[in-house]
């Protein structure tokens, strides 16, 4: 397949993001186990401020 708009560079800077996209796609708790801890505390922080 041939892009007449997209150069070798072009290819070279996409490829690492293209390859994060389809294993974040394929096995998404290599995701959630990094941003895990940080959303659970800020739902308790915010749970905290927003109770009656």
């Amino acid at each position: 397949m041939e892009l007449h708009d997209v150069k070798r560079i072009e290819w070279i800077a996409w490829t690492p993001i293209l390859i994060a996209i389809v294993a974040l796609g394929i096995y998404p708790k290599l995701l959630f186990d990094i941003t895990d801890p940080a959303v659970s505390d800020l739902v308790a922080r915010l749970g905290e401020h927003l109770q009656p």
